[in-house]
């Protein structure tokens, strides 16, 4: 998700601004349950071959630019 926003500096001077969001529709839902006992207990679920059980975390960036 990008939120952005054009500046006019000026009659041929422009800056943008952008404020970006990565990773914000995640969810903190479980991804998999590991119902089996013995030594299969120990291993995380992300290791399996279900998929990954764990999300990556969101991240942010602020950036910019400049025309002239």
């Amino acid at each position: 998700m990008r939120v952005s926003r054009l500046l006019r500096l000026g009659a041929k001077l422009r800056a943008h601004a952008n404020f970006d969001v990565y990773n914000v529709f995640n969810a903190a839902s479980i991804l998999g349950l590991n119902n089996t006992y013995g030594s299969q207990w120990r291993v995380p679920v992300s290791s399996t071959a279900t998929g990954s059980g764990v999300l990556n975390g969101r991240l942010f960036q602020f950036s910019g630019g400049l025309s002239f």
